[in-house]
């Protein structure tokens, strides 16, 4: 087994409020790869519907969810994986009723082919890390290892 921690961002900081102005860097990567014989698996640690500079893109659940799908495909597309490879999600929301469903799946549908969904549990929390957050998905992907 190889485990090769993925960063993908400039600021170490990601400017998280509580850390962005002291130089503490983020304690963590934004995916983990474990090459094994056969396959690798790659887990992304949850995404946010930020820019690079982690402000929010939208103020929609839609522009968010949107955003997140999109850096999802591309941090797997960097490691030879689409999103069509995701075999799980965990999804956190700050509101869950009717419209938050609809708009999630309607996104989501827009992004996967219909017969690669992936398996999925989606919770209601109080609020994000980020002020203005919605959403925050992360995922586990599989891939066939070609490079052994």
């Amino acid at each position: 087994m190889i485990r090769q921690s993925i960063t993908t961002v400039k600021n170490p900081t990601r400017n998280i409020p509580g850390i962005k102005d002291t130089g503490i860097p983020a304690a963590f990567c934004d995916a983990v790869r474990v090459d094994l014989p056969t396959h690798s698996i790659i887990y992304i640690s949850g995404k946010l519907g930020t820019d690079e500079d982690g402000n929010i893109v939208s103020n929609t659940m839609e522009g968010q969810c949107e955003k997140i799908l999109e850096k999802l495909r591309d941090d797997l597309s960097q490691q030879g994986a689409t999103l069509n490879d995701i075999v799980r999600t965990l999804i956190f929301v700050t509101e869950l009723n009717e419209d938050t469903l609809r708009v999630l799946h309607e996104v989501r549908g827009r992004f996967f082919d219909h017969d690669k969904f992936p398996a999925s549990t989606l919770v209601e929390c109080g609020k994000l890390v980020r002020p203005g957050s919605l959403i925050e998905i992360e995922a586990e992907a599989v891939i066939a290892n070609t490079a052994q």
